[in-house]
């Protein structure tokens, strides 16, 4: 059912993916290379042990490299589940999705629900039992077993939920991405996506895909909890609860209007990062051109200033997001403060220690799922705009496939009877309209016989390209007829050059024939080249040849061409560029000897604006504004002097400087520190309210001079706190205290805001100028793709993740710190099993955080080939579809993807291991906690009790 959500409304049918794929591929593997989740069994799934190994293997060796990754799982493969996407609503939905979903809303369900046994029942019994003078111990220890085993048993929900939202979000991003590339391959002939558009989809929306299924189940805990907590609160304090109630819905209700602006505000942000990826693509594509006329300052104040605007849009996301998130941080203490004050001052002085710490922690359980929502909002706010500029390339209509197998005469290799085009974007526009569209070609008739050798001359924008693209069957046909004879070879302007090996390029996924590829590198004059290369024609390439000349780019192209065996040769060329200095002999000679030798018995059309390169050609068409014009032949053509003679021109830890560049790029050393002293500040007046509210029982009437957590079995406790003389003293500073805490939560994340979000800004533009004042050498070194993945899913990860990341951390690492010392202060026995808690949790981060750094190292370098696949793509689409190797290259995509894959599930496979040890690290926490409640209950009364054991619930709540 989640993949319906997904992927339903864009109505995109299994006729629509025309491109077969294998799928005989290598999923037999070796056992040991397999991923073990799959044959895991059901303790090993929920508490992740199967991970154990890999990142055990990580601590020994320092370090893991790509061959110690796990082999995506067959059922996590991206061509499987692009498949299922596609058939899922036809045959699959009740088997799968439903199903899927079902079980891990269960799972949040059963969480929810022992979330509330062992925060509220529990714990209002076990403060129930300290209040008492009972001198049985059985019934304490039974209630502390059983918030113990709930506690345990809600973080193998929690686990469970999260295996399943992880591996659905990675099968969903997986089959969209595949879902695009065929897409890519099998959309009309132009499309309205932009090179920066196209690299967004596949880099950043599918991340935000990924985080919004990953996030699904989680959002129907805030309604869950919010009808639970009503239900509770009215049980336990009666109708004076609606009064907080209220205030549940008044944070929703500001959370979702709130949301509504981040929508806006992050469209507005994706729309500058569109453009400033589109222009980046396009620099590193022409780096030569742009270092060679010095533009280098030109494309980086449009860069910067694209960054600025989308900086701009994101701080007002953000801030939008601060204040979302500073409600439901102190949520729990602005509704535990609003219903205590109402009950108190509404005359009802039953309000024992049992029933206020048993509204705190019910009102902390209700905000755990508040707290969390502003994320998940975001998170499907991001996924749902994510979806939509997905869908909008997904509805483009498919390339009509108009030319028929042959012609009318056995004679006739090329027949174009009465031919009218158009580019696609007129018919994605809907203005296919013999009347009202703007053709590229009108009436054009033309026929080629077989075996001959045919040129199209005519000046810049006379439609060379666009007649050779009819051929091909990449225009919009309006009317007439095109009939080919056989199989096409194609050579565009611009080479299709793949970030792999010379052999690999020239035989572009066909059969290695040793004579026919010796001979067309004779043919090319290659050999020299292939001479002076360190491993021949088996040396590594970079992508769109950088590590070649001009020259030896085009005649690496014009060797897929030659290489292949194909009945049709279609080139668009300019021979300028088959030569890199002024001795175009060398030009006419790779003609003449392609010409008479390799292609002999074919039919070859070539399209140029040099006519002398064309003396070996049976017959010229010349094109013109008027029309096309036919000439007998090159001879004739040249007599006529139709055109005058061109000019021809020439892995290890994270260096502690990278953390100083971040703070130095954030403002500097003294604005960490002032923000790291209000953060304390923020945890320690949240810790001050909770203590307060444990002070103000203590006291009880007032008729006792115990003040301290010693001797709080006095009458004073038992006592109506309502006959105490100072109430309105204890209320006043209660009320204040929430708002202290809420003025400051909302500086705080103002400040985190501002300061993440400038580092991000300051870093990007200095790695930016860093990259493009690099020498020509790092440009033939580096991969464009890794370099796009830096600037693109990289920084959106610096943008969005990390301020939330730091915020999160810093906080929570604030409040653990605050509620510890809370607990050793009312029990100074705790510091022991503290300790030795603590000593566990070191041991355990040693071990995970080597194995998560190079596990995240490890994905995001294997994001590169993907976005480095998918722009060679882009690049040779016509080349790719002339010679039908769509299947190859969506195989390939596929591999990658799958790849990619795997790190990323391991990555966060790893998350989870560490988090669920972390939780029973923290359900000791809570079992030490109140076993020192029951067996110090002389000591220290219910009042401290109940907030000491609060505040161990709370510890663990940061964890889930």
């Amino acid at each position: 059912m989640l993949l319906i959500i997904l992927i339903k409304p864009m109505d995109i049918s299994v006729d629509e993916l025309r491109i077969p794929v294998d799928t005989n591929d290598d999923h037999k593997i070796k056992k040991e290379d397999s991923m073990p989740i799959d044959g895991a069994s059901c303790l090993s799934h929920v508490y992740y042990s199967w991970m154990t190994p890999i990142i055990w293997r990580s601590f020994q060796r320092k370090g893991l490299q790509p061959r110690d990754i796990y082999r995506c799982s067959p059922l996590d493969a991206c061509h499987t589940n692009t498949t299922r996407m596609a058939n899922l609503w036809h045959e699959e939905c009740g088997k799968h999705g439903l199903s899927r979903l079902i079980f891990a809303a269960m799972a949040y369900l059963v969480c929810l629900l022992l979330g509330y046994l062992s925060s509220t029942l529990f714990l209002k019994n076990l403060l129930d039992y300290i209040e008492t003078d009972s001198s049985s111990i059985g019934p304490g220890l039974k209630w502390t077993c059983l918030l113990f085993l709930c506690e345990l048993t809600r973080c193998s929900s929690y686990a469970i939920m999260y295996g399943i939202c992880i591996r659905t979000g990675i099968r969903t991003s997986s089959a969209l991405t595949g879902l695009l590339y065929r897409k890519l391959l099998t959309a009309g002939g132009t499309s309205s996506a932009t090179i920066g558009e196209t690299v967004n989809l596949f880099a950043v929306d599918m991340s935000k895909v990924f985080n919004m299924v990953h996030v699904m189940p989680l959002v129907i805990g805030g309604p869950v909890v919010t009808l639970a907590t009503v239900g509770y609160t009215w049980w336990l304090l009666g109708p004076l609860a609606l009064v907080g109630d209220l205030a549940f819905v008044a944070i929703f209700a500001i959370q979702f209007a709130t949301a509504r602006g981040q929508a806006e505000y992050r469209r507005r942000a994706v729309a500058n990062s569109d453009k400033r990826v589109a222009l980046m693509a396009e620099l590193l594509a022409h780096i030569r051109t742009v270092k060679l006329y010095g533009w280098e300052q030109v494309f980086a104040k449009r860069v910067i200033e694209y960054r600025r605007k989308e900086i701009r849009w994101l701080k007002m996301c953000q801030y939008l997001q601060c204040v979302s998130t500073s409600l439901a941080v102190t949520a729990p203490l602005i509704i535990t403060v609003i219903t205590i004050l109402v009950y108190t001052s509404a005359g009802r002085g039953d309000l024992t220690s049992a029933k206020a710490f048993t509204l705190v922690m019910i009102n902390y359980m209700a905000a755990h799922g508040i707290r969390s929502l502003p994320i998940y909002i975001r998170d499907i706010v991001n996924g749902r705009i994510a979806l939509a500029r997905i869908e909008r390339v997904l509805k483009c209509p498919e390339r009509a496939d108009y030319i028929t197998a042959n012609t009318d005469s056995p004679t006739v290799a090329i027949h174009l009877n009465h031919v009218t085009v158009a580019w696609d974007e007129h018919k994605e526009s809907g203005q296919l309209s013999t009347t009202t569209i703007p053709r590229c070609l009108t009436d054009i008739n033309l026929d080629v016989p077989v075996g001959a050798h045919v040129g199209v001359i005519g000046a810049v924008g006379a439609g060379k390209t666009s007649l050779l693209r009819t051929i091909l069957g990449q225009m919009a046909l309006v009317s007439g007829r095109v009939g080919l004879r056989g199989s096409v070879a194609y050579v565009a302007q611009e080479p299709c050059i793949l970030n792999t090996t010379i052999q690999d390029n020239i035989t572009f996924g066909q059969p290695y024939d040793p004579n026919r590829y010796h001979q067309a590198i004779r043919c090319c004059a290659l050999g020299p080249d292939f001479g002076a290369l360190p491993a021949g024609d088996r040396t590594e390439i970079g992508e769109r040849g950088v590590t070649l000349s001009g020259g030896q780019r085009q005649r690496v192209s014009r060797l897929v061409r030659t290489g292949p065996h194909r009945e049709l040769y279609d080139t668009d060329l300019d021979y300028r560029q088959l030569i890199d200095s002024s001795d175009d002999i060398m030009a006419a000679n790779v003609e003449e000897d392609v010409a008479k030798d390799q292609l002999k018995d074919t039919t070859n059309g070539t399209i140029t604006q040099s006519v002398r390169h064309r003396r070996s050609d049976s017959g010229v068409v010349t094109d013109s504004d008027s029309g096309d014009e036919a000439c007998d032949s090159y001879s004739k053509l040249m007599s006529g002097r139709l055109m005058s003679d061109e000019r021809v021109a020439t892995g290890g830890d994270i260096s502690w400087d990278t953390y100083l560049a971040y703070v130095k790029a954030g403002g500097g050393p003294l604005v960490t520190l002032f923000l790291i002293a209000w953060l304390a500040l923020q945890a320690g007046c949240n810790s001050f309210a909770n203590w307060w509210l444990g002070y103000w029982l203590a006291q009880g009437s007032g008729n006792t001079t115990h003040t301290g957590v010693a001797h709080p079995n006095q009458s004073s406790v038992a006592n109506s706190i309502l006959n105490n003389p100072d109430l309105s003293t204890y209320q006043t500073v209660y009320g204040l205290s929430v708002i202290v805490v809420v003025m400051t939560t909302l500086a705080l994340g103002y400040g985190f805001t501002k300061v993440t979000l400038g580092a991000s800004k300051r870093l990007h533009n200095r790695v930016f100028r860093r990259v493009l004042d690099s020498p020509l050498a790092f440009y033939h070194t580096v991969p464009a793709g890794r370099v796009l993945n830096v600037f693109v899913r990289d920084m959106d990860e610096m943008d969005t993740q990390v301020p939330q990341a730091l915020d999160g951390f810093c906080q929570r690492l604030m409040v653990v710190l605050c509620n510890v010392g809370v607990i050793v202060f009312v029990y100074p026995w705790f510091t022991a099993p503290f300790a030795a808690l603590a000593l566990a949790y070191g041991l355990i981060h040693r071990l995970f955080r080597g194995a998560t750094r190079d596990l995240k190292r490890l994905e995001s370098a294997a994001r590169s080939p993907v976005y480095s696949h998918v722009t060679a793509t882009i690049d040779g689409r016509s080349t790719i579809i002339a010679y039908g190797r769509e299947r190859e290259f969506a195989n390939r995509l596929h591999a990658l993807v799958d790849r990619q894959s795997a790190a990323n599930f391991l990555y966060h496979c790893s998350v989870r291991w560490l988090s669920t040890r972390v939780d029973i690290l923290c359900a000791l926490v809570t079992l030490f906690a109140a076993l020192f409640a029951v067996f110090g209950r002389h000591s220290v009364g219910a009042p401290f009790a109940g907030l000491a054991l609060v505040l161990s619930i709370q510890y663990i709540r940061f964890y889930v």
